[in-house]
């Protein structure tokens, strides 16, 4: 199988991250993708708890049969960096052709990362996060998603909007916007 892996902090899931994982799965004839979101021990500003981020997840995911949620970092109840990571789900899903996909922002940055020259081997499907892109199809294990429709959502906007009293409407799903305000997430800053 061909499976994706969608890291990323989703504090919370935006409409541009369902968007990217079902296009990932549409222009990459993806199995299953999964949205890793990073644990508790990732300094984040406003960072909120991993259960609350997986349910949010979960909730985007109800109506999508391809599009899942893996809870591999709360269950390595430690630091992780992307190498660690990255090896956990290669042994998990040995068998199967994985792909890790991060905004070209993230990509750019990994040269720093830990062990970089191993996380080159790995195969990344890289979406666009600027409105001129960076990046292209240039590397045999890189492959690249215009991004244009949502270069103006992130969830730092909406945090934002949430803490401001906007309306958040067309950046998160109806199940996200009723979550944040049930469970009274993002008013605080």
């Amino acid at each position: 199988m061909k499976i994706g892996f969608f890291g990323g902090s989703f504090n919370p899931p935006t409409i541009a991250h369902l968007n990217l994982a079902k296009q990932a799965v549409k222009e990459y004839n993806l199995d299953k993708l999964y949205f890793v979101p990073v644990n508790n021990h990732y300094i984040k500003k406003d960072l909120i708890d991993i259960d609350l981020r997986i349910q949010m997840l979960e909730s985007i995911c109800l109506y999508e049969d391809k599009l899942l949620v893996s809870n591999i970092e709360k269950i390595n109840d430690t630091k992780l960096e992307a190498i660690d990571i990255f090896k956990i789900i290669q042994r998990q899903y040995k068998n199967d052709e994985t792909f890790f996909i991060m905004g070209e922002d993230n990509y750019e940055k990994m040269p720093k990362w830990k062990d970089y020259e191993d996380l080159k081997k790995f195969k990344y499907i890289v979406f666009q996060r600027k409105e001129e892109p960076v990046l292209h199809n240039n590397y045999e294990n890189v492959f690249y998603i215009k991004n244009q429709d949502n270069l103006k959502i992130s969830s730092s906007i909406i945090r934002n909007k949430v803490h401001n009293n906007e309306a958040i409407d067309g950046y998160v799903t109806n199940n996200i916007k009723k979550f944040i305000i049930k469970n009274n997430l993002y008013n605080e800053g």
